[in-house]
């Protein structure tokens, strides 16, 4: 090939090349969006944060918070305090609540006894012929040997003959009518130390009375001083009475007892004397 040729060749091929990359680029510009003037391009992946808004304010951008995790226990409490609270302590069924609540009067709380051997002493409730553990028919001997009866020795220098009386603080509210031999004749009760199985004690109205013991009680009848009783006759020959300070004619819905006392084999007398 010729040397002119050749020289003409390279220069079409160069102008040529410079065309062809100027071509892309203009069409590149084309289209691309005009950048902001005088800001960088701010990535798309990036969130606008509000500048008014206190990062400590919002608990996703809290790093100190793990929604994962629960609220710490509390170190003082032993899970196991609560059945032990509900074994000690069994729920009181709502009859017994209910004339608990209903009662009237100053409320007694005496002293737990015990026995010889230092353990407390088992009470119970009150029932037809029985106040507790105590029974009448049997002899004070078998109740003074456990503890729950003594020798009543102030009212034996009183009065002739020999007399018992409860041991302790039950002494201020329950009494012991035992004959010469020692054979328990009745018991008697003037404060609520001691309460039925369905929570009738000192303080109960006449009409808490009937509703929990409905026909089973018998109609009112005064004793020998003229005051109002009404008894409860056990399955057996035992008896239960609830006297008022009030005649048969006065008694009301509202009268309130005053007096408790258990028998056997015969209704009780409901009458307290000196000696």
């Amino acid at each position: 090939m010729k040397p002119k040729l050749i020289a003409v060749l390279v220069v079409l091929s160069a102008v040529v090349g410079i065309g062809a990359g100027y071509l892309v680029k203009r069409l590149n510009d084309d289209t691309a969006p005009p950048p902001s003037s005088g800001q960088e391009p701010t990535p798309a992946e990036e969130p606008t944060k509000d500048p008014t808004k206190d990062p400590a304010e919002d608990p996703a951008e809290d790093p100190t918070e793990d929604p994962t995790t629960d609220p710490p226990s509390d170190p003082t409490t032993d899970p196991t305090e609560a059945e032990d609270d509900s074994e000690e302590s069994p729920q009181v069924p709502p009859l017994v609540a209910k004339n608990r609540d209903e009662r009237r009067g100053p409320s007694w709380s005496p002293a737990d006894l015990t026995g010889p051997d230092g353990e407390p002493l088992e009470l119970g409730n009150i029932s037809p012929g029985t106040f507790g553990m105590v029974r009448v028919g049997d002899n004070v001997d078998k109740y003074v040997d456990a503890g729950y009866l003594a020798a009543d020795i102030e009212k034996e220098s009183a009065c002739e003959g020999t007399y018992w009386k409860w041991a302790g603080q039950l002494n201020e509210g329950l009494d012991v009518i035992a004959d010469q031999t020692g054979a328990i004749g009745s018991l008697g009760m003037t404060r609520d130390g001691l309460e039925t199985a369905e929570g009738i004690s000192i303080g109960n109205s006449l009409r808490a009375l009937r509703d929990t013991y409905g026909k089973e009680l018998t109609a009112p009848h005064a004793n020998d001083y003229g005051q109002a009783a009404v008894f409860l006759p056990g399955n057996g020959d035992g008896w239960l009475g609830f006297g008022f300070n009030a005649t048969p004619e006065e008694l009301g819905p509202n009268s309130r007892i005053t007096f408790i006392e258990a028998s056997k084999g015969h209704r009780p007398g409901m009458l307290r004397d000196g000696c």
